[in-house]
């Protein structure tokens, strides 16, 4: 590689880590990503959301206490209904709230932290998610009764006041056979009024609040890794696009609208066909809320709860944090009198596994992180992460291990691109070959850069080098390292899969954390660094002192760059760069390259 390449790659590197700490905001400012919409204040806004449990959330009829004498009969406000469970067994225990929606999703399978009781749980018993907002802040709730339960289903009906017209809610809520992560909620509206037609707009549902799946305090390249934990999506299936915010990228915009005193919202656009969005997803990095109604949402906006919870425990939850949260707006629509209207939602509670998303269909494992490189998306990435997801689980069939799983992954990629390395190392050696008539023509034409820049290439032609020769096989594996590093942070199963001393493919290796500094020691990351240093002594250069001290700085860059990366992928590295040397040590023993020009007829 000659001095430009070296210069360029280090530019890159270097480009890539500010790139990680700025990207957001640059973004932002370039107007590459969608600024912080502001709604405007109205009787249709949602009510902002606090720390603090909302009343009317928690029980939808404390609303009624204090007008409670001016309200007619059936609307006497009653106590609420006990929290009722619906299980799949071993799979998901949904916290039903009669009349004001879900508490919290369980997950018996999975574990909040490696080696702890506590499990892992999406929504929050304190504030309800696919509950009502928008217009129905203004509704007047009245007791909600039992209809019908059993080991599937739920049924609840709650009498309600809509714009001063009795009105009767019926909710049903049932487990989808074929789908242990699914559900539908049913939801009729009935008026009551015999003479008055009933006309709903600007009615919302929350569609989930999720709380992020790594607590405590990470660094910033561990962070990286665990990728973007809180997110919202919305699909447009006119389009086959799915439009995604994550919380870390607009919280700054979210606190400068808070300060100012505006709805801390972001609004997604409206797609122009005027269709609108086929489902809302709620997630972090593991779990989602995926919510489908009968009729598209007319349009979504994400906020965020901020959350300070007493009741932790230390070790299992971090006290304060960020609920992450999304609404969909429903189209308008009127009753008439004795009338009713249907509302069915479609729900996935559960985690991100890419089988079960694709078998529900409409593009649902879009919510996974596959096709992401840096905050864009890129269509073809994706579909190489799931290839490599699906390597990774065929290899894991035979070996039952993760770990051993990726090491098969690198034999076979290192296999796919054996004879192009060959041809890389064979260019590397001409190169060198070739480096005392480089420097006697840098000499020679020293006073003019342009000619001897002109000269140079005529020596690689005359030669048959191609200068990129050398950097071509590193080129074309990049696209399978980025997408391993999508599939490894992404992948539900590599979760809290060991392999030697990692307990975590999908995090960072840490054995230890040096006190008073707090320097984590990330050996697989550490080996492979040492590796590429071992490499650029054995490859042959013809790289002047300078270059070669560029050269030799770079694996530390990659080092600095990487250290936060998940096991997995430094694992798979570690290995390919070992396997890199070996292919190079059995390529070495043939007949030097000549350093003599061809001769010429």
């Amino acid at each position: 590689m000659d001095k430009k390449g070296i210069f360029g790659l280090v530019a890159l590197s270097l480009g890539l880590i500010l790139w990680l700490v700025y990207g957001p905001a640059i973004e932002r400012k370039l107007g590459l990503a969608p600024a912080p919409v502001a709604a405007k204040a109205g009787p249709q806004d949602a009510a902002p959301l606090s720390s603090a449990p909302d009343k009317a959330a928690l029980s939808p009829v404390a609303n009624l206490l204090e007008d409670a004498p001016s309200a007619p009969a059936p609307f006497i406000a009653g106590p609420p209904l006990p929290p009722m469970m619906l299980k799949v067994d071993g799979k998901m225990d949904l916290q039903i709230l009669p009349g004001r929606g879900l508490g919290t999703v369980t997950f018996p399978k999975y574990h909040l932290i490696k080696g702890k009781e506590a499990l892992v749980h999406i929504g929050d018993d304190l504030h309800p998610s696919l509950a009502w907002q928008g217009s129905a802040k203004d509704w007047k709730f009245g007791r909600t009764s039992l209809d019908s339960q059993d080991a599937t289903s739920i049924r609840t009906q709650t009498d309600v006041l809509i714009d001063g017209k009795e009105c009767k809610i019926t909710e049903t809520w049932t487990l989808d056979p074929k789908h242990p992560h699914s559900f539908t909620r049913t939801v009729e509206i009935r008026n009551v009024s015999v003479n008055e037609t009933l006309k709903i707009s600007g009615l919302e549902m929350n569609c989930g609040l999720t709380p992020p799946i790594q607590f405590g305090d990470l660094d910033f390249f561990a962070k990286q890794a665990m990728g973007f934990d809180q997110g919202v999506d919305c699909y447009d299936a006119e389009d086959d696009k799915v439009h995604t915010e994550f919380l870390g990228s607009v919280e700054s915009d979210l606190d400068e609208l808070e300060t100012a005193g505006k709805p801390a919202r972001i609004d997604f656009d409206k797609p122009e066909h005027g269709k609108g969005l086929k489902w809302l997803a709620v997630k972090n990095q593991y779990f989602a809320f995926i919510v489908e109604p009968s009729q598209p949402w007319e349009s979504c906006y994400l906020n965020r709860l901020k959350v300070e919870r007493a009741d932790r425990k230390a070790g299992d939850h971090d006290k304060h944090y960020s609920l992450i949260s999304a609404a969909g707006v429903i189209p308008d629509f009127t009753i008439a009198p004795g009338a009713s209207k249907e509302l069915s939602f479609e729900i996935f509670a559960g985690p991100q596994e890419l089988k079960e998303l694709k078998e529900l269909g409409d593009n649902r494992q879009g919510v996974m992180q596959l096709n992401m490189f840096m905050w864009f998306k890129v269509g073809w990435l994706g579909w190489l992460s799931q290839g490599i997801l699906h390597i990774l689980k065929f290899f894991y069939g035979f070996v039952h291990s993760w770990g051993l799983a990726i090491i098969l992954l690198t034999i076979f990629v290192k296999l796919l691109f054996w004879r192009l390395t060959n041809k890389s190392n064979e260019s590397m050696k001409k190169m060198s070959a070739l480096g005392p008539k480089m420097k006697e023509l840098q000499e020679k034409h020293k006073d003019n850069p342009q000619l001897q820049s002109q000269k140079v290439m005529e020596l690689y032609k005359e030669e048959g080098v191609n200068p990129l020769g050398g950097c071509l096989p590193m080129l074309l594996q990049m696209p399978v390292f980025i997408a391993l590093f999508n599939a490894l942070r992404s992948a539900i199963e590599l979760r809290h899969s060991d392999f030697l001393w990692a307990t975590d493919l999908s995090m960072p290796d840490t054995v230890l954390v040096i006190p008073g500094i707090g320097l984590p020691i990330r050996p697989l990351a550490i080996a492979w660094c040492s590796l590429m240093l071992l490499q650029q002594k054995l490859m042959p250069s013809s790289a002047d002192d300078m270059q070669r001290k560029m050269m030799m700085a770079m694996p530390v860059v990659m080092l600095v760059l990487c250290y936060g990366m998940p096991s997995g992928l430094t694992l798979y590295w570690t290995v390919q760069t070992l396997m890199t040397i070996l292919q190079y040590k059995l390529s070495n023993t043939s007949a030097p390259v000549s350093t003599v020009a061809p001769t010429k007829a």
